[in-house]
């Protein structure tokens, strides 16, 4: 099995220190949540041997053993078989199909010794070849299903069983060893439903056996209510069978408390391969891999040679980097038989576990090439290696595959819809997820990932009530809780969202980032007192938090407590100096309290930090003309037209160059600002004035001029059309454009002056 790729560590993305992935949320300061999905494997399931490795029983046979009864080479055969001389009683067999060809029942009994060697793939031509010769004898069905099943083939195995209840329709172990194989594949309802149909008509001790697997069932669905209940019904009913009581101490959420339990079990059945090997899923938990490994190891001395014990060992020896020790595990299955599709399956995993992504590549296609191409566990892993390699395309083609061959198939829907999630074609990837949680409604992963998707389309009550799903599943889940509370953020129910926070923060007290969202919350409530309480709490915890001191500072600027909020903001900058906006806001408090050398310091440095921001140009040139700095104000002012042209900005600019007396670059503003639209009498009026001043009269004359044409009792633009004509000695005309300026303002003393002097 390729080892789960778990994506359990969310790496620190941002300011604040903890460690999950943050994406902004549509605002500057809530943060949100993000998953990184995670691929699931194939899991290996223990088989009930107890329950598999008699494969037909005695009474069945009894009338197929008269035939043979006094034939010297079955009476061997089967004292051979009984001792589990195994090699010797085939040989016995063999040479019994010298007299009796094409016999049915032989072939029934090589592919059962067949079985017992572990040798499936001759067991399956055994029971291919018996029901060449009896196509409706229900024992060969059965034997061959588990053969099938045995192999890893479970799609073929599960067809075969299906053929058998034809035959015998109420056959008790038929709908069993259904149920069991459902198990294997975590088919949860259908084994629910094959091992519920067994129970109804089995005797006692099958009927414990069918509750053993209604329980385990019950557990992968979820439902550990009813997995226990039905558990105990088991024990009841068979108070020897061990089982149901391993299961029971598996389910103990505790993983110490599940080892001790375990251990009692082992203690009054010494040997249990099935309590080790749940002893060894418990240590692996953990992280303790030597004790998992020395589990297994115990598990396998008790039952030598199970593919299941086997293969978790394999993949314990992957954890812990020991590849040459797993590629051993399936060799020597192969020396048993090399044509069983299952040992190629596993072996392809040890070629991913090191890398080798074409081995990994050419034995699962080797394992469903000898599966007729019928393995959608193979299609799956084949799946993971080519999404590994970045191959998506064959990826997707893969995944289709198997859920063609599966559509109940979890894990094959599940990875399809994070790898279409991973491209942006979220339409595919949620149906993909609605299909999987179809299959397993409380797999929380699926619907927190589903919430995601539905996050990045903008369906926020969708997203919402994926979340609400998840913490319904588990109600400490961090995640899900931050998640659904930024949700609220964003359709403004700040109220609800400010509880939703208090209610994370009740279960995870010192989780940094919902204390900082809470706040922002309160913020935009404009409960100013309870933000700042928060951002207190949030410095508390994380005191290096700079977006907290940034906000509170802010607060802090809003009472006009600047004192208070610089302080903020010089310990943030000492944290980050890097961080433009905390320069920035510190500049913007320096130019209230009417420091200008200090603001244009901060300002300064927010362009040296990010180059070509407008917001630091904008005020940095206010800064300048503030301080009458014309100049520095107008060459900022340039900069910023580089990045934004507008005729205003053009129009400023020449203003700018105006005070400074620079002629050229006033008047080249002045005209850009008229060619860009501004039109108006004041930019006509300032060019005039411009020339005015410079004593180019008739230019002087033509933009005034232009000027009263827009605002015909323009004040100024009057006043020096009147001054030109007494110039020029037009007393008529200076007195008719002096009037219009008066008009406007009739105690203008310029113009009243001048009229003065133009009426003597």
């Amino acid at each position: 099995m390729i080892n789960r790729v778990l994506n359990t560590s969310f790496p620190f993305i941002g300011l604040l220190l903890v460690i999950i992935v943050f994406v902004i949320v549509m605002d500057k300061y809530a943060l949100k949540i993000s998953h990184t999905p995670q691929y699931i494997d194939v899991p290996a399931i223990v088989d009930d041997k107890s329950w598999n490795s008699d494969y037909i029983s005695e009474e069945d046979l009894a009338v197929f053993e008269q035939k043979f009864l006094n034939d010297s080479l079955y009476l061997n055969a089967t004292k051979y078989y009984n001792s589990k001389k195994y090699d010797k009683a085939l040989q016995s067999l063999l040479l019994l199909d010298q007299y009796y060809q094409n016999d049915y029942f032989l072939y029934f009994k090589i592919g059962n010794i067949y079985l017992k060697q572990k040798k499936y793939s001759k067991a399956i031509d055994a029971f291919q070849k018996s029901l060449m010769y009896k196509a409706d004898f229900g024992p060969t069905y059965t034997n061959l299903a588990i053969a099938y099943s045995k192999s890893g083939r479970y799609v073929e195995a599960e067809k075969i069983y299906k053929q058998a209840l034809v035959i015998q329709p109420n056959n008790a172990k038929i709908l069993l060893n259904l149920a069991i194989l459902y198990s294997k594949t975590e088919n949860w309802n259908q084994c629910l439903s094959y091992a519920e149909q067994s129970r109804k008509i089995s005797g006692n001790e099958l009927k414990s056996k069918a509750l053993y697997y209604m329980g385990l069932a019950y557990s992968g669905l979820d439902d550990i209510e009813n997995a226990k209940k039905i558990l105990n019904e088991s024990i009841l009913l068979k108070p020897d069978f061990v089982l149901p009581r391993v299961h029971l101490a598996y389910l103990e959420i505790d993983p110490e408390k599940r080892i001790n339990l375990l251990k009692e079990i082992l203690k009054l059945n010494s040997g249990h391969s099935v309590a080790y090997y749940y002893m060894a899923k418990t240590y692996k938990e953990l992280g303790q891999l030597e004790n998992a490994e020395s589990s297994l190891q115990m598990a396998l001395s008790s039952d030598p040679g199970n593919e299941d014990i086997i293969n978790f060992l394999a993949d314990i020896y992957m954890y812990e980097k020991k590849t040459e020790n797993a590629t051993k595990l399936f060799e020597d299955l192969m020396v048993i038989d090399s044509l069983v599709p299952q040992n190629y399956f596993y072996l392809a995993k040890t070629f991913y576990t090191k890398e080798d992504f074409n081995n990994a590549i050419k034995f699962y296609d080797k394992a469903i090439k000898m599966a007729n191409g019928i393995y959608p566990e193979a299609y799956l892993n084949k799946g993971l290696v080519y999404k590994k390699i970045g191959k998506n395309k064959d990826a997707i083609d893969s995944y289709k595959t198997a859920i063609k061959q599966n559509n109940q198939y979890f894990e094959a829907h599940y990875n399809l819809a994070i790898l279409y999630q991973e491209m942006n074609d979220f339409q595919n990837s949620k149906i993909n997820y609605i299909h999987a949680l179809q299959i397993k409604p409380k797999f929380e992963k699926a619907w927190f990932n589903l919430g995601i998707l539905y996050d990045n389309i903008e369906l926020n009550d969708s997203a919402s009530f994926c979340y609400k799903k998840v913490i319904s599943l588990d109600p400490n889940h961090l995640k899900a809780l931050m998640n659904y509370a930024v949700n609220l953020r964003k359709h403004n129910n700040l109220p609800e969202a400010i509880i939703a926070y208090n209610n994370l923060l009740q279960k995870h007290p010192n989780y940094v980032p919902a204390w900082y969202n809470l706040a922002f919350a309160y913020e935009k409530n404009k409960d100013t007192l309870m933000a700042s309480k928060t951002y207190q709490t949030v410095l508390q915890l994380d005191p290096e938090n700079t977006k907290a001191m940034k906000n509170f500072a802010e607060l802090y600027a809003a009472k006009k407590d600047y004192a208070a909020a610089k302080n903020l903001l010089i310990d943030a900058i000492d944290i980050e100096s890097s961080n433009y906006e905390l320069h920035f806001i510190l500049g913007t408090i320096y130019r209230l309290e009417g420091d200008l050398t200090n603001a244009i310091l901060q300002f300064s440095q927010v362009i040296q930090l990010k180059n070509n921001n407008i917001d630091a140009l904008k005020a940095l040139m206010e800064a300048y003309s503030t301080k009458k700095e014309w100049t520095k104000a107008a060459f900022t002012g340039t900069q910023i037209f580089k990045l934004k042209p507008s005729k205003d900005l053009a129009y400023n600019i020449g203003r700018l160059y105006h005070k400074s007396d620079q002629f050229n670059d006033a008047e080249t503003w002045y005209k850009k600002a008229i060619d860009l639209g501004r039109k108006n009498s004041w930019g006509y009026y300032w060019l005039g004035k411009l020339y005015y001043e410079n004593e180019k009269t008739l230019n002087a004359k033509k933009y005034f001029l232009q000027t009263i044409k827009i605002e015909k009792n323009h004040k100024f633009g009057n006043f020096y059309l009147a001054e030109i004509y007494y110039s020029k000695n037009n007393k008529d005309s200076a007195l008719f454009y002096i009037n219009k300026s008066l008009l406007k303002d009739p105690a203008y003393n310029k113009a009243i002056e001048l009229k003065s002097k133009i009426n003597k």
